[in-house]
């Protein structure tokens, strides 16, 4: 057997996997088994199983989810953090703003950039050009978004936008655009000329978000 026949089995093996666990789940949400799909978010193994249980548990949209999504948005799979996120934010609406400021303060920069991201999947709906592929998950639905009530979120993305990691800054950058508060103006421009080009492009894109004028080259 060579390499192709190889890479085609464990590609129709990973299939099976995936509409093995697509039954097992949809059946969980069938029998509306939200304990099921909470211990399978905090305890499976497979972390397309947890992305797929946090899609499942904000489609169901109960309150018993909050919490151990909550705790999910320190997910070792950064991908998890994300659906996480905007599943808290689906289940809670605006209500989702205290944890995830909260996470934006984590020790870890992965679960922070996951927190900025999900401020922007909070902000964004209708709020600009820029396609939403890269802020919120795959399959989770668009949210009419929440920006003109998240002024209290302003001031921690402007923060954010000091971190040592360029992750970190360039999603607070893009938070800060969706949100579109003119308290960013000014530290946004300071970023235009960080040492990572994407940082610097995305607080062009901000800027642009806010004040409605492109940079001049």
């Amino acid at each position: 057997m060579g390499f192709r026949d190889s890479e085609e089995d464990s590609w129709k093996s990973f299939e099976e996997e995936m509409v093995e666990l697509e039954h097992r789940l949809g059946k969980m949400q069938d029998n509306s088994d939200v304990e099921g799909l909470i211990n399978v978010l905090k305890h499976d193994i497979d972390w397309n199983a947890r992305i797929r249980a946090a899609e499942i548990l904000a489609d169901m949209k109960d309150k018993r989810a909050v919490e151990p999504l909550t705790q999910t948005l320190s997910d070792e799979i950064p991908g998890v953090q994300d659906v996480a996120g905007a599943s808290l934010v689906r289940i809670m609406g605006l209500g989702a703003l205290e944890p995830l400021l909260e996470a934006l303060r984590d020790e870890n920069w992965v679960v922070r950039t996951s927190a900025a991201l999900s401020l922007s999947y909070m902000a964004s709906k209708g709020k600009a050009e820029k396609p939403l592929k890269d802020i919120a998950p795959a399959h989770i639905p668009m949210i009419e978004g929440y920006a003109d009530q998240m002024g209290g979120a302003v001031e921690p993305l402007i923060q954010a936008l000091k971190d040592e990691y360029w992750q970190v800054r360039e999603s607070a950058a893009i938070a800060l655009g969706f949100i579109g508060d003119e308290r960013a103006v000014e530290p946004l421009t300071q970023l235009l000329e960080d040492e990572v080009d994407s940082v610097g492009w995305e607080a062009e894109e901000a800027l642009a978000m806010i004040t409605g004028k492109k940079r001049s080259k």
